[in-house]
């Protein structure tokens, strides 16, 4: 009996039989673990699982989430991190230059899979280092075009080190086999060969067994098949070298970067080829939704959302776009908000408590919700008591914020930006008869990093705990944030992550612009949000969100339409998965 390697649907399949009894928090996703995975078999994906749950063990977590999967995928595929083997300088530098050498020769060429992330820690499967990439889709055939592009990415590790180094090392071996097997297939079997057309030069035997190859010719015509093999190596070499040698200012960026932080994200990638190239985002129609923040984002210091960045979010959503606020606030505390910009009315969502609720404005179905357990409000309360700080509830069906400490003039303001009545309570705890979403400790900023600190070391494996604001840090079930919320919401509406910009300005809006197609912070946003962005928007006071939306988000003239697709030439997004291992 044949059994065939899984398909997508197949694979995910499997993976929910090996993770039945495994405990996973909401994050997990299991299509985009096994878009990751093409080609994996039963086994290994049971292995990936087990890898899984073994890592969120060591981390002391009690339920594996989406970043243990997405590790145990590169276990399976490359072995464990090999942190023992120390490499020399100079072996450093050649590895770092050989696989950033792999990503710059993706980026410039029209036919790649997109760069999900380069390292060069190695691992215990041999490879000093790779290059992760993974198509959008699942696909079942190649172009010729596509095939000619892989054997190109193939050769940029060995043509960097010959431009850089004036030398060539051994490390190209799997990539040089790699690339003539494909060569050698597109001239025997694909008919991708001019020389010889259509003719079928060689079968395979035992397809499911050894899958060796047999030539259906004479040794004077294999003679002229190793000869065409050699013009295709040939050719996509010197077209390597000659992609690279027009950039080797950002070529010599890239390995600086990646020899200091040894391992690049797709995103990390991107950014600074762009920066080097003085390459802009390309503009145009190119998103289909928008997830804005509320505070410091959407509305300017006024606390007031201008009139052309209501037009602009209104136009858009009649184009059919998706718009979707994402805040700290309650869903009580942002319902004006959402009004304000026709959220109700042409079906966006909000996204409230800094990711734990996701609502549908048009019918108030909530398609995503998680609650703190009933068992940690009293030590949450005496914690923040014992840290003589201001601890909030927001009770929506009450449309109130509940003090359980004092108000404070942190509380004041927190009621004020959310439009809602304070109510101090001389018995906290017995107040909470209802569902809560979060907890929202208040005080001074020279205060509240310490807090952070204390709440962290009592309920880190409970809850969620960081800073929004200086003075604000948040409470939340574990494993949820914006960025987890998005992601929900992603699937639910069943579009990718290519197609979508989330913007922001505060601490608590980088999980959801690190999630995005394209992760905006706004020109008023702290240093740190804009340093982990894709790109900077004017500040808040200048309609920056507007802007944004104007030029990622809005058909553009056919003039400007074709400079735009320039940029796109070279543009490669950040994906999830680890298709192809381009390895050293």
């Amino acid at each position: 009996m044949i059994v065939e390697k899984p398909d997508l649907k197949g694979r995910v399949d499997i993976l929910k039989v090996h993770a039945k009894d495994v405990l996973m928090d909401e994050s997990v996703d299991f299509d985009a673990i096994a878009l990751a995975t093409s080609g994996a078999v039963g086994a290994d994906l049971a292995n990936m699982i087990n890898e899984a749950a073994i890592m969120a063990v060591r981390s002391g977590r009690k339920a594996v989430n989406q970043r243990d999967l997405y590790e145990a995928v590169e276990v399976v595929i490359a072995g464990k991190e090999k942190k023992d083997r120390i490499l020399g300088k100079e072996e450093k530098r050649i590895v770092a230059y050989h696989e950033v050498g792999h990503a710059l020769v993706t980026a410039l060429q029209k036919n790649a899979e997109p760069v999900q992330k380069i390292t060069i820690v190695p691992r215990t499967m041999g490879s000093l280092g790779y290059v992760m990439q993974v198509p959008e889709e699942e696909k079942y055939l190649m172009s010729k075009e596509e095939l000619l592009t892989r054997i190109v990415t193939l050769f940029g590790g060995r043509a960097t080190e010959e431009l850089v180094f004036h030398s060539v090392t051994t490390g190209a071996s799997n990539d040089i086999e790699k690339a003539t097997s494909l060569a050698r297939s597109m001239v025997t079997q694909y008919g991708m060969s001019e020389k010889f057309g259509l003719i079928g030069l060689e079968s395979v035997e035992n397809k499911y067994l050894d899958g060796r190859t047999v030539m259906n010719c004479g040794d004077a015509t294999e003679a002229e098949v190793d000869q065409e093999v050699m013009k295709i190596l040939k050719s996509c070499y010197e077209k390597a070298k000659e992609l690279l040698s027009g950039n080797m200012d950002c070529l010599d960026k890239l390995a600086e970067y990646l020899i200091e932080h040894e391992t690049i994200t797709g995103k990390e990638f991107m950014k600074i080829f762009r920066k080097v190239k003085g390459i802009e985002e390309p503009e145009g129609d190119r998103y289909d939704m928008l997830v804005v923040d509320v505070d410091g984002t959407l509305v300017n210091s006024k606390k007031e959302i201008s009139e052309h960045t209501k037009a602009v979010l209104m136009e858009a959503q009649q184009r059919g776009k998706t718009v979707a606020i994402a805040t700290g606030r309650s869903i009580a505390g942002v319902r004006h908000v959402a009004k304000n910009i026709g959220l109700p009315e042409y079906g966006g969502y909000v996204i409230a408590s800094n990711g734990t609720t996701v609502v549908n404005c048009h019918n108030g179905k909530c398609i995503y919700n998680q609650e703190i357990p009933s068992d940690m409000y009293e030590p949450v309360f005496e914690a923040a008591k014992m840290a003589d700080v201001g601890i909030l509830v927001f009770h929506d069906d009450a449309k109130e914020l509940i003090s359980g400490n004092g108000i404070n003039e942190y509380v004041v303001a927190d009621a004020k930006a959310c439009d809602v009545a304070i109510r101090e309570a001389d018995h906290f705890i017995k107040e909470l008869t209802f569902p809560i979403n979060k907890f929202l400790l208040a005080g001074d900023p020279d205060r509240m990093k310490e807090v952070e600190r204390i709440m962290k070391e009592k309920f880190a494996d409970r809850l969620n705990i960081f800073r929004s604001d200086p003075y604000y840090l948040e409470v939340l079930p574990k494993f949820v944030d914006k960025g987890v919320a998005v992601e929900k919401l992603m699937k639910h509406l069943d579009i990718k992550k290519a197609k979508v910009i989330c913007v922001g300005d505060s601490y608590n809006d980088l999980p959801m612009l690190r999630c995005a197609g394209l992760g905006v912070a706004m020109g008023n946003a702290q240093e740190e949000v804009r340093e982990a962005s894709d790109y900077v928007t004017a500040s808040n006071d200048e309609d920056g969100v507007a802007k944004l939306v104007e030029k990622f988000m809005t058909p553009i003239s056919e003039e400007e339409q074709g400079k735009s697709e320039e940029t796109v030439a070279v543009e490669k997004t950040d994906s999830v998965g680890t298709d192809d291992l381009t390895e050293i």
